[in-house]
């Protein structure tokens, strides 16, 4: 239960009021003021708005000073103490570096499953609770705000969608994903790109799941966009079922999905066909198809292929980032970095991230535009930051919590 402030009031009419998120502020004025400034130990600054702002970032049960500002002056202060978070909410602790480059955006898979942003001292300044037996592994932005995928925990139930909030808590956009899983690409124009399931009944095999690549326009029309059924070959024979789908036979469990905008392309991870596609954003074709069944070659040792890969994307400096899970009795899991030539076909590593870590679920790399490799470390319950090979930030978080996707974030 979300711990509600004292409305604190001013003569020039300033009301601190709470929101359905613990450490989000709502202030409200009256008259031709423009600007809050507000002081707390956790995170001071100032944001804007005509007669209404909110204060975004705070840590729970803190002291915050807020005053505002404009044309005809500046408000006294008005001191109010932020609320207390709520039970469930995994939290972190931060065993390297001192603080991260920027607040981030993840989801956490557990009971209950949690989309959250940290800020750069690993406290939980954000939150969004997810309804008993779903979870959310993929995050994003869109207009500045926040979305978090939905699912069925067990898969039993087509629940997929994609949610965006506000920064106060409350649900502003849904958008139906028909059995979709694991991650999606939100694009500036509205489309939303996203893994589908697509289970289909197999003359002497019984029901068989293979994984789609569709599109949601911003009129809300559907579109298939690629299928693994049009293109991997038929190898059920080959595989073992892992069981993750109740509809059927796991034939090639999609587990990571980006959009590179150098290329216009999507690439895709298989974790049951040890692959990496690159699908073409325009015309759905397949452009390239690194590890099994593929015609690149990989130099190395197996380009982290052997068990199924999660989460590629291709980098600013036009590399592959890719998480390698491993075996267990491969050690600890990796983040691999790959020179791709593209006319030759040849794949040859650059760089391997590793951790104190065996992830057996999840696992998700990026690198940020200021050059930095942000990576969730998934059922590890690791978020590291790199410089080059360098380890410049970490945090563990809760046992009990899988972490999925992790992106840096801007705070209002």
């Amino acid at each position: 239960m979300l711990t509600l402030l004292l409305t604190a009031c001013d003569p020039y009419g300033v009301v601190v009021s709470p929101t359905s998120v613990a450490t989000v502020l709502r202030v409200t004025w009256e008259g031709d003021a423009d600007t809050v400034r507000f002081t707390s130990p956790g995170r001071s600054g100032t944001t804007s708005g005509a007669g209404e702002a909110l204060i975004v970032g705070l840590h729970q049960a803190e002291q915050v000073e807020i005053r505002v500002s404009g044309p005809s002056g500046e408000s006294r202060p008005v001191t109010v103490q932020s609320g207390i978070l709520p039970p469930g909410l995994p939290a972190f602790t931060v065993t390297a570096g001192d603080a991260a480059p920027w607040p981030m955006l993840m989801a956490a898979v557990g009971t209950p499953s949690w989309t959250y942003v940290i800020d750069e001292q690993g406290e939980v300044v954000w939150y969004v609770k997810l309804e008993e037996g779903l979870a959310s592994t993929g995050v994003g932005l869109h207009g500045g705000l926040p979305l978090h995928n939905v699912m069925d925990t067990d898969k039993a139930n087509d629940v997929g969608a994609v949610h965006q909030h506000a920064w106060d808590g409350t649900l502003i956009a849904e958008t139906r994903v028909e059995l979709g899983h694991h991650f999606f690409w939100m694009h500036d124009d509205g489309r939303l790109a996203y893994l589908q399931a697509d289970v289909r009944l197999v003359e002497d095999e019984g029901f068989v799941v293979g994984d789609s690549l569709r599109i949601v326009h911003p009129d809300g029309e559907s579109e298939l966009l690629w299928s693994a059924w049009d293109h991997f070959p038929w190898n059920k024979d080959e595989l073992i079922d892992t069981g993750f789908y109740p509809q059927g036979f796991d034939w090639t469990h999609a587990n990571g999905l980006s959009y590179d905008p150098v290329r216009d392309s999507y690439w895709i991870s298989f974790a049951v066909q040890s692959s990496v596609v690159e699908v073409d954003a325009s015309t759905g074709a397949t452009r390239n198809h690194l590890g099994f069944g593929g015609d690149w070659t990989v130099e190395g040792d197996g380009f982290g292929l052997d068990v199924g890969p999660h989460c590629p994307s291709m980098t600013p400096q036009g590399t592959l980032l890719l998480f390698d899970n491993q075996a267990p009795d491969d050690g600890t899991s990796r983040v691999l970095e790959y020179d791709l030539d593209f006319d030759g076909r040849v794949a040859t590593p650059l760089s391997e991230l590793s951790s104190t870590v065996y992830a057996e679920l999840l696992g998700c790399p990026r690198r940020t535009d200021d050059g930095l490799t942000l990576s969730s470390w998934g059922s590890g319950g690791l978020v590291t930051v790199h410089d080059g090979s360098e380890l410049v930030w970490q945090a563990e978080v809760d046992l009990g919590f899988s972490l999925g996707q992790v992106m840096p974030v801007s705070l209002p």
